[in-house]
């Protein structure tokens, strides 16, 4: 498989669409310290690792988009602040609620200059049919090794999806917030907070 991060016209095509998608800043990040708390919830998931903490360098790893391009995070990165939803795939019904509820938070946060991601180790087809029926407007692929799920803190024990989770990253690669379990109207209030000062 040819490296993504190699220029190419496919990826070059591809970083014309994302950019279609995402309001990229000529600015440097904002210089200014974390701010995040961590707001997990009880969890009912026999996570193995320890959720990546703000202010960690988020480890990058590559996915391939519901549009077939394979790409970094920190290429989404050097455009705009990326905030990861981590979900366990399309069939749980409650990944599948909190997909339809990120378009809401896609309105108010692209206005900020954040691009809005979706993953799943699920098969790239089956979560391109999934958005193209439901017409997801934001970004949505597939993680391509699931061992990033150990160094981002959320795999699961005797699982091969990851716990659901939300990650603000930063240009700079630093995890501003960290989230594990059930998205509730405290994480949009925080995100919302946050995504005002990146």
């Amino acid at each position: 498989m040819t490296d993504p991060k190699k220029s190419n016209p496919q990826i070059e095509a591809e970083e014309n669409k994302i950019n279609s998608l995402v309001s990229a800043s000529n600015s440097s990040p904002a210089n200014h310290p974390s701010t995040s708390v961590n707001l997990n919830d009880d969890l009912v998931f026999p996570v193995q690792s320890t959720l990546l903490e703000p202010g960690s360098v988020a480890p990058d790893f590559n996915f391939i988009l519901t549009t077939g391009v394979n790409i970094y995070l920190s290429q989404l990165c050097e455009r705009s602040p990326v905030l990861i939803n981590f979900i366990k795939g399309t069939w749980c019904p409650f990944c599948t609620a909190h997909l339809a509820n990120l378009r809401k938070w896609q309105q108010s946060i692209s206005r900020r200059n954040v691009t809005m991601l979706a993953l799943s180790n699920e098969d790239v087809q089956v979560l391109r049919t999934w958005s193209q029926e439901n017409r997801i407007d934001y970004l949505f692929g597939q993680v391509v090794d699931k061992a990033i799920f150990k160094k981002y803190g959320i795999d699961i024990e005797n699982q091969e999806f990851p716990a659901p989770a939300t990650f603000l990253v930063e240009k700079n690669m630093k995890v501003r917030l960290s989230y594990m379990g059930k998205r509730n109207d405290q994480l949009k209030d925080k995100i919302h907070s946050e995504t005002e000062s990146v």
